[in-house]
């Protein structure tokens, strides 16, 4: 499976081939039915995905199976890349600023998240530091100027909140960093959806430090990836299927270009001793038990309810790093300060 190429003309049978699975992922064989018909559509209408090989073509469906998020309403993308590393196209799949929204909702502390674009008339100011905020008013009377930046924000039930905001040129700065290039310097959907992926790109980042139901999480793990599953049963078990993230063609011309300097001898990077790595691992590792255990004892001797403590120890321990435990802290510091201020 993993070598052979989809044609347009066998999509159909593979696809019946694998509505076992899709069925397994999706817990219902009408709607195993439906996916299947929306992929066929989703075929025609994106024909390079007739040139990817086979397996990261079925393994891109599977995922969007898995998280149960619908290529027809835009919550998820099978994008076709050319990677000159194995020398044909690849389907990588890819979640929509819509499917993190989605994502986002299905935890049940969530209360609101949603992203904007900020245009050059209009009102708008940021403040951070203890008292975080944005103030967006849009110029609706006339022209509201070019796009200058994005945000998105994220609310939960308890109260707590958190945004990204990006200018224009940040967002531009990271297209070129993280995303594909082809060797004409096209960045694919990025040219041909800039406001879309831009908004996306504040989401995640936005969601990094907020708690994760297990789809939401098990999405930033596969966003951008290709899974290449060879036969139903690596269908099936899609998560134990290893996930590849390939290099930009943007960046494998560039190294390629490149030419060692005359009369220079290239030296090889030293790398860091095991007692360093493992010195380096034990201390990052007794910090964030510090600061998590810190931050449960802050929780548990506040005076907010006991629903509240509840909601954000629970919380504390779904994070998993110490900037996402002090973004909590900031934000616990809030509703401490609510709080008391209502007593």
């Amino acid at each position: 499976m993993a070598n052979e190429v989809v044609q347009i003309k066998d999509v159909g049978t593979l696809l019946q081939q694998q509505m076992p699975a899709f069925q397994s992922a999706l817990g219902d064989p009408e709607l195993a039915k439906t996916f299947v018909r929306v992929a066929l559509t989703m075929v025609r209408m994106t024909p390079g995905l007739t040139q990817c090989d086979q397996a990261s073509f079925l393994g891109g469906l599977m995922l969007g199976a898995q998280l149960k998020l619908q290529f027809q309403l835009g919550l998820a993308y099978l994008i076709p890349y050319w990677s000159s590393k194995h020398g044909h196209h690849i389907a990588q799949f890819q979640v929509g600023y819509q499917g993190w929204i989605d994502l986002f909702y299905r935890h049940p502390m969530a209360s609101e998240l949603y992203a904007e674009v900020v245009y050059k008339n209009d009102k708008f100011k940021i403040s951070k530091g203890t008292d975080r905020a944005i103030i967006h008013e849009p110029h609706y009377d006339g022209d509201r100027g070019e796009a200058v930046g994005y945000y998105a924000v994220a609310k939960l039930k308890t109260g707590a909140m958190n945004f990204v905001y990006m200018s224009r040129n940040e967002m531009e700065l990271y297209r070129n960093r993280y995303a594909r290039a082809d060797k004409y310097g096209k960045y694919g959907v990025w040219d041909s959806n800039f406001e879309e992926m831009a908004l996306k790109t504040c989401i995640k980042r936005t969601l990094k430090y907020m708690p994760k139901s297990v789809e939401l999480r098990a999405a930033m793990e596969t966003d951008e990836a290709v899974k290449r599953p060879i036969n139903t049963k690596d269908m099936i078990e899609i998560d134990s299927v290893p996930a590849l993230f390939e290099e930009s063609n943007q960046t494998e011309e560039i190294v390629e270009s490149r030419e060692p300097e005359p009369n220079k001898r290239t030296r090889k990077p030293k790398e860091p001793a095991v007692e360093d790595v493992i010195t380096e691992v034990t201390s990052t590792t007794s910090s964030f038990i510090t600061t998590r255990d810190k931050l449960l004892k802050r929780i548990e001797d506040s005076p907010v309810s006991e629903e509240d403590k509840a909601e954000w120890k629970l919380m504390v321990l779904n994070e998993s790093t110490v900037p996402a435990l002090l973004e909590l802290s900031s934000s616990f510091g809030r509703l401490e300060a609510q709080r008391a201020n209502d007593a």
